[in-house]
């Protein structure tokens, strides 16, 4: 099992790179095609629109054919498409590129967390934090590949060809390695075809820590300019520190959650957010804002893990469709946070938007927990 786990945390390191990868080619793609802001959020809230649609298939695709085929297959699109991005020659054939690559991104998703379930399982360990801790790394590690290779005045679409072919090699060292689907639960117990109702609470709870990661993403720096009057060079250090928090978060996630089982951990983290959402936003004393920032990495660190690995133990509900609803929650949340944090920041104050997540945060730990899971200690399932 040392090989699987080995190889699995490979691959979310290799997706995380891809994934990241995006990000220094926003300005710029945006420079290339002229494309002022309206345009591009549009555009991209649009394929992001077009991507759900793709979730639930993508939870059939992974059961039908299983996660390891899956993996190679999306991977192999995937990274055909990442150049791509930086040669489209028109808005529409950018957004074509966006929509097949988002695609590759939701069966890659779907696909490498089922993945990560049934290594998990056959090892009874608590494993799914590390393999977002890994997929973390990815994301730093893809920025400064990307980075690094521009430092050598190296064309944007070679920068993203020789991130491809890196990601590729890491891909096929490791798929061998990778363990056939499983299900946590005896096939002979009750039929796993239908969706309990269970799973769609679990993909709201998923849906608010999406919330609450993307209010430190997109709304953090403009919180500490407005409200602490710090400056633009300097605001940007409150989600430094909550991804500094959900790295070491996660870092040790999978010992917390073998020491105090899955419920404690869920609740602890939910609390733990929701105290840093309060303290960021009430800041009673000197820079207790940025020790809110870290309280809210750390508690958000562990939440998505133990979901994932949750949808995994349904007992009438196949993982693979499981995860299919809990990450379309997650990427509705993705794509609506952002706006719903905006809306109630500006009619009301951005204070009291992250006011909200918080008490979403306190009831979800407070009140939530219990009814997706069962009280266990030391023992994941």
């Amino acid at each position: 099992m040392k090989q699987a786990c080995r190889a699995t945390r490979l691959i979310f390191l290799a997706f995380g790179m891809s994934i990241a990868s995006w990000v220094p080619m926003v300005p710029f793609i945006k420079s290339r095609l002229m494309l002022d802001d309206a345009q591009f959020g549009l555009l991209l809230f649009v394929c992001g629109v077009a991507t759900s649609f793709v979730l639930p298939l993508s939870g059939w695709l992974v059961k039908r054919f299983g996660s390891c085929l899956m993996i190679g297959i999306s991977c192999i699109l995937g990274l055909i498409l990442l150049p791509m991005l930086t040669i489209a020659p028109t808005l529409f054939y950018l957004g074509i590129v966006l929509f097949l690559s988002g695609g590759a991104n939701a069966v890659m998703s779907i696909a490498i967390n089922a993945q990560a379930i049934a290594v998990e399982h056959r090892s009874n360990q608590s494993l799914m934090s590390s393999f977002h801790c890994l997929f973390s790394v990815g994301n730093f590690l893809g920025v400064m590949f990307i980075g690094l290779l521009l430092e050598f005045n190296l064309r944007f679409f070679c920068c993203a060809v020789l991130l491809s072919i890196f990601i590729a090699l890491i891909i096929a060292s490791q798929w061998k390695n990778l363990q056939p689907d499983e299900s946590p639960i005896d096939s002979s117990q009750a039929p796993r075809g239908i969706i309990e109702r269970r799973v769609f609470l679990l993909g709201f709870f998923y849906l608010v820590a999406l919330i609450s990661e993307g209010s430190m993403l997109n709304w953090s720096a403009e919180f500490l300019n407005s409200s602490f009057n710090y400056s633009n060079a300097h605001a940007g250090i409150g989600y430094a520190l909550f991804s500094i928090a959900m790295t070491g978060g996660r870092l040790l996630g999978d010992r917390i959650v073998s020491r105090f089982g899955q419920l404690m951990t869920l609740q602890i983290s939910c609390l733990l957010g929701a105290i840093g959402f309060v303290i960021l936003v009430t800041a009673l004393w000197p820079y207790a804002e940025l020790i809110g920032c870290l309280l809210i990495g750390l508690g958000s660190s562990n939440i998505v893990p133990i979901l994932l690995s949750l949808s995994g133990k349904f007992r009438k509900t196949a993982p693979h469709y499981a995860l299919a609803i809990v990450i379309s929650f997650g990427h509705a949340g993705s794509l609506m946070g952002p706006v719903l944090v905006g809306f109630i920041a500006n009619a009301f104050s951005l204070g009291l938007a992250f006011g909200c997540i918080a008490a979403m945060l306190f009831v979800i730990g407070l009140l939530g927990s219990p009814l997706v899971l069962k009280p266990s200690r030391n023992n994941i399932n």
